[in-house]
């Protein structure tokens, strides 16, 4: 390559960098412009109140809310549950009898199986309503799980629940192997494509919130429930009225929609456009330019909060260098013994950041005096305690983690 190929290489390479700029600042003056005019709109709207609105439902709430109303029965038959596979998961060969249906069990968002001789099953629902960070391995762990369960590959099942239609990370798909423990998910070092998700390519599904969910209650629930079933009827109604509030898909917001819908219109110029197929094209663009800004922004987000946790390492290693810090993996930890056996108390992330102690071995803690953390670990199952907290509230579960530490000093062997 001469001189002048150089000059001009460098001199495109400026070129597109100052048009990326552009391009990044444009979709950020609409989303400025946007979100003034989804304020000013908002404030218009006339009165309206919605239970879970006002409780800000979590994910891990709208998880329970699916789950109980799954768990319907009438005469013993899970009427609502079989509504769901017969009207969402078709697809699936799953016949329904007695079920064992759960909500953050086995830390997965919504588990439904039977244990049964024939025809065994089990359904895993990951939520991602609220666009939650998808986490590498996640599905795969779901899935290795169930298998230590006694589940067979051709006895799972994965629903991916996001708010709207697209697919989760290949990275979710991977089985945890080394080369995943330093991964920071820019680019997978993994070169080959995931096994699990060839395997269950007929066993998964991805079941969206706004068009799956909200069709399966307004045309199968909310119309079958009977007079007599007041609690279920307002509460399907509830969450019915949640989720279109959610999508903006209300009545009421008709009017607002059209002023957002105008706003974007006047700022991409569609109205020059030769036709809808081009007005499409344009869009399409633009939507293809956010969702790389969002990856971007993503990226950045992500290396703050790697940056977070390795703080948190230096501060445990900095306040409990007696407790073996950091040894297992986790996002920090540390770890004691009690009556002889070891105890792991650590920080961790799913959807959500969680501190929980458990043994080593998985026993079970009943008649432990890990039940003594009950009153700041609220959450239990047999074998931890835990307490959740909103994926960004650092603070909060790293300072019940140095509360918990100093209150596992009085239960350890000495």
């Amino acid at each position: 390559m001469n001189e002048n190929e150089i000059k001009n290489l460098l001199q495109l390479l400026k070129t597109i960098d100052s048009e990326t700029a552009k391009t990044y600042k444009s979709l950020m003056d609409l989303s400025n412009l946007f979100t003034r005019k989804l304020i000013e709109e908002k404030r218009k709207l006339p009165y309206h109140i919605n239970v879970i609105d006002e409780l800000s439902a979590n994910e891990n709430a709208n998880s329970r809310i699916l789950s109980s109303m799954l768990q319907y029965t009438d005469n013993g038959e899970y009427v609502l549950l079989k509504s769901f596979v017969k009207n969402v998961l078709s697809e699936f060969n799953i016949q329904v009898d007695k079920p064992y249906i759960t909500a953050e069990n086995l830390r997965i968002d919504i588990l439904v199986r039977e244990n049964r001789e024939k025809d065994k099953y089990a359904i895993i629902f990951e939520n991602k309503i609220f666009n939650a960070p998808q986490q590498k391995n996640q599905l795969a762990k779901y899935i290795i799980k169930l298998r230590k369960e006694g589940f067979s590959d051709e006895q799972i099942y994965v629903v991916f629940l996001p708010p709207y239609m697209y697919e989760p990370d290949d990275c979710c798909w991977y089985e945890p192997r080394d080369v995943c423990e330093n991964c920071d998910r820019s680019k997978c070092l993994i070169e080959s494509k995931p096994e699990l998700k060839e395997i269950f390519k007929s066993h998964y599904k991805v079941v969206t919130f706004r068009e799956d969910v909200i069709l399966w209650l307004k045309e199968h629930v909310v119309p079958n429930c009977r007079h007599k079933e007041v609690y279920l009827y307002t509460a399907s109604m509830q969450y019915l009225d949640y989720l279109e509030g959610y999508f903006y898909l209300r009545t009421i917001n008709k009017g607002m929609n059209m002023s957002l819908e105008k706003i974007i219109i006047d700022y991409l110029e569609l109205g020059n456009c030769k036709n809808d197929r081009e007005r499409m094209k344009v869009l399409q663009e633009k939507i293809n330019d956010m969702q790389e800004t969002m990856n971007q922004m993503t990226k950045l987000k992500n290396s703050y909060r790697e940056k977070e946790f390795e703080l948190w390492k230096s501060q445990t290693r900095d306040l409990f260098p007696d407790m073996h810090p950091n040894e297992a993996n986790y996002l920090t930890d540390i770890s004691f013994f009690l009556n002889g056996e070891k105890v792991l108390l650590y920080i961790a992330e799913n959807n959500q950041l969680y501190c929980q102690i458990n043994f080593d071995s998985r026993k079970n803690i009943y008649d432990t005096k890990i039940m003594n953390l009950k009153d700041i670990l609220p959450e239990e199952h047999a074998t931890a305690r835990w307490k959740y907290f909103p994926s960004t509230d650092f603070d909060g579960v790293y300072d019940l983690f140095i509360e918990v530490v100093n209150r596992c000093r009085d239960i350890m062997d000495k």
